[in-house]
């Protein structure tokens, strides 16, 4: 019973330390605290940890690699590249610029996360329709709904999909 209780508290205290950063500590160094305080009240077994993690190394791998395109096509320009066409084929029809949107969406999730569409998307657009003086929440929308959505496009467009197939 002390074990349920103790890892209960344990996976509660890590969420907490994730969301609220206390004296700066980062999300992975929060997760850290939390493995390694499982280990120390018995929560997982040592060994188990280490066959769990094992299993996942194509996953890492992944990650790692879908980081790496992602910061290289961001610092050769290809988001903002994309994002200043958008803007240039609306011209000036938020419709237009609103289709745009969904079309390079669903493009840069066909060939990364829905995650990485999320993050790489919004700042963008965010940007775009500012600069336009569009209503920014619809486009906001849009980002976050066409990650999702395109993300069933193929099984690495969404991390859930990579698990499942591993």
């Amino acid at each position: 019973m002390f074990t349920a209780i103790a890892t209960l508290a344990i996976f509660v205290a890590t969420l907490m330390l994730i969301m609220l950063r206390p004296y700066g500590i980062t999300e992975s160094a929060a997760a850290i605290i939390g493995a390694v305080l499982m280990l120390l009240f018995r929560s997982i077994d040592f060994n188990d940890m280490i066959l769990v993690t094992s299993r996942q190394w194509n996953v890492y791998g992944f990650f790692l690699g879908l980081m790496t395109i992602s910061a290289l096509a961001d610092r050769a320009g290809v988001f903002e590249w994309l994002a200043y066409r958008a803007g240039r084929w609306a011209g000036g029809s938020a419709m237009r610029l609103y289709l745009a949107v969904f079309a390079i969406g669903t493009l840069i999730t066909t060939f990364q996360s829905n995650d990485a569409t999320a993050l790489i998307l919004t700042p963008i657009v965010f940007a775009l329709v500012t600069r336009l003086n569009l209503a920014v929440l619809p486009f906001m929308f849009a980002c976050t709904f066409i990650a999702d959505t395109a993300s069933f496009m193929l099984p690495v467009s969404n991390p859930i999909n990579i698990l499942i197939l591993d």
